[in-house]
């Protein structure tokens, strides 16, 4: 019941071990982990279902149909600019200091973007009331209807959201 051909080693069967067991990965359905942990202040990676089932990471984090719910701090992807720069799959917050001139912050073709994908735009360094931070959709694309938008307010901020095919959406 157990084949080893060199680079694989296969189990036919059920394997019980009473020691610790590392792995960079587990390949599976994962209809069958249990009692997944890490040591404090450690990191255990990410774990997928893909049979739509629940797991729970720990007391803070629980995933059931399809739902995910955080119980404590959230942190996003930030990044800060103050040039001229294209939107990344990675951004979320986008922060932009207009001081030193005007800045096009321009955004990724929708259909590279999954639907829901949401970016929250400011101007951080407070001078978009005198050099204007423009947001523009990629090519023929719109932001509610409009090829792009312009922060003109010190301080202000927008939140986008992208259909995933053509289009955002401010929220």
């Amino acid at each position: 019941n157990l084949i080893f051909n060199g680079t694989t080693l296969t189990l036919a069967g059920n394997l019980t071990a009473s020691v610790g067991i590392s792995a960079s990965y587990f390949q599976g359905d994962g209809s069958q982990l249990a009692n997944i942990a890490t040591s404090p202040g450690g990191s255990s990676g990410s774990i997928q279902v893909n049979d739509g089932s629940s797991f729970v990471g720990n007391t803070n984090l629980v995933f059931t149909n399809r739902v995910l719910q955080v119980s404590g701090g959230l942190t996003h992807a930030r990044r800060y600019l103050a040039a001229n720069a294209t939107a990344s799959l990675t951004d979320y917050y986008i922060g932009i200091n207009s001081t030193g001139g005007t800045v096009d912050f321009f955004l990724l073709n929708a259909a590279s973007c999954s639907s829901g994908q949401t970016y929250v735009i400011k101007d951080e360094g407070g001078a978009a009331n005198t050099n204007n931070i423009t947001i523009r959709a990629s090519g023929s694309q719109t932001i509610d209807g409009e090829n792009s938008i312009v922060l003109e307010s010190s301080y202000t901020a927008i939140s986008l959201y992208c259909n995933g095919v053509d289009k955002y959406f401010i929220y």
